[in-house]
């Protein structure tokens, strides 16, 4: 069983996560982790209790610009077929008790 603490976390993960507008069904993941959990804090403002943005938060025009200013490879955003949303995915160990 896996137990969901902050002992457990072995790794967080970033994507962008690309929908398709109006069917809602998930066309594209792209992984971001080359982008530090710091500077994503400086392009989304946190909800309340959720310092770590582990909650999705809609990418727009502007957050996507910042978003491929640290990308290597820049993401082609497409607003007119997509909706955007910021994801981070934790892993963690598998406990047996």
């Amino acid at each position: 069983m896996t137990i969901y603490t902050k002992e457990n976390l072995i790794r967080v993960d970033s994507y962008v996560d690309e929908y398709f507008k109006y069917a809602e069904n998930l066309s594209k993941e792209y992984n971001i982790n080359e982008i530090a959990v710091e500077s994503l804090k400086r392009i989304f403002k946190c909800f309340p209790n959720d310092e770590e943005l582990y909650l999705s938060y809609e990418i727009d025009n502007a957050k996507s610009k910042k978003i491929n200013s640290f990308l290597k490879v820049p993401i082609l955003f497409d607003f007119e077929k997509y909706d955007y949303y910021l994801q981070r995915c934790g892993e963690y160990k598998n406990e047996v008790k």
